[in-house]
């Protein structure tokens, strides 16, 4: 039986990392539509085939029945392959798992400096708004104090002309009689 290992292409991680290529004797489980996956078949790659780009991705794939035809796999043996293959997939896995657990620990610690940064400019802002807001308020206090100052010297010195005002027509009509 002859098979090609598909490429993915997707946006998760674990496709966008190049992983080990394809070599010669690797135990591969057959996909099958009509069959559950504990049910499809394994097999042992023959053949790979590299491609433009020199990475393997066609190979011959011979379904382990075949190979054990041809190799006098005993069943113990196959036992024992199918157990390694779990196993190296199950490895494969967990490395994949704590590559995809590094990047997000990653992304975290970043986003959690990206958040320190922030807070501290944020607190910096405030420090000077409010020392702006300070000052600006301290002015204002300034200028309302000055114009407080005018205002009074203004009434003071306005009683004062009224007085004199005063002063005068009676000084005037004392003359005039």
């Amino acid at each position: 039986m002859e098979g090609r290992v598909p490429t993915y292409s997707s946006n998760s991680s674990k496709w966008l990392k190049t992983g080990k290529p394809i070599q010669k004797g690797t135990v591969v489980v057959l996909k099958s539509d009509n069959s559950a996956p504990l049910d499809w078949p394994l097999g042992v790659i023959d053949d790979v085939h590299p491609g433009k780009d020199g990475v393997h991705k066609p190979a011959v794939v011979l379904e382990t029945t075949v190979a054990a035809e041809s190799e006098d796999i005993t069943q113990k043996d196959q036992k024992l392959m199918v157990t390694f293959l779990e196993f190296k997939a199950s490895k494969e896995m967990c490395d994949c798992f704590i590559s995809e657990r590094d990047d997000h620990q990653t992304e975290i610690i970043s986003a959690m400096f990206m958040h320190i940064k922030l807070k501290r400019e944020l607190a910096e802002m405030d420090i000077k708004c409010n020392h702006d807001l300070s000052h600006q308020h301290d002015r204002l206090q300034l200028l309302v104090s000055e114009m407080d100052d005018w205002r009074n010297q203004y009434e003071h010195h306005y009683v004062r002309y009224k007085l004199f005002r005063k002063s005068c027509i009676v000084v005037e009509k004392g003359r005039t009689n």
